[in-house]
């Protein structure tokens, strides 16, 4: 089934168990994917027999920290290089802090936000424009957010304003 022939596919946090599953089943349907992840590749050696199935120009991996701008900016930018298009993102960052919020110190709190949510903001800031750029923006994330610290609000996403919003 090649629903997703010709589609580059960013999958963030792909050698967790989700990711790993993501990218088997995004390249059973067509689909070329450039992954990244905190995590050495070598610790996978399942990605690598996934790269020699389908071939290193349909698997690609960096290892970069999805919660620092300028490991953001380098995976898009790479990836543009490489692969020249973006078509979609599938973010499977999180960190999450795996104890009662009473038990937890604002540095695992901290470091829960930064894992969850600067890092869907910092995806969504950096992938934007190469999705726009590509013509089809579709996203496990939405690439939309209402930003409710301006003025009367303001309307982020990577398709034009509804109608109603303007």
């Amino acid at each position: 089934m090649n629903t997703l022939q010709d589609k580059a596919i960013l999958i963030t946090g792909c050698l967790g168990t989700l990711g790993r599953s993501a990218i088997g089943m995004f390249l059973e349907r067509g689909a070329t994917i450039y992954g990244c992840d905190r995590a050495p590749l070598n610790d996978y050696p399942e990605i690598g027999l996934l790269q020699e199935r389908y071939g290193e120009s349909r698997l690609m991996f960096k290892q970069a920290d999805m919660c620092d701008e300028k490991e953001v900016m380098a995976v898009i930018a790479d990836a543009d290089r490489r692969i020249g298009r973006l078509d979609g993102t599938y973010h499977n960052v999180y960190t999450s802090g795996w104890k009662p919020i009473l038990d937890m110190s604002l540095g695992e709190w901290d470091n829960s936000i930064r894992g969850t949510l600067t890092s869907t903001f910092l995806l969504c800031k950096y992938a934007i424009p190469l999705l726009i750029r590509s013509g089809e923006a579709l996203s496990s994330t939405p690439p939309r957010f209402w930003d409710r610290s301006c003025p009367r609000g303001a309307w982020h996403t990577a398709r034009p304003k509804p109608e109603w919003i303007r």
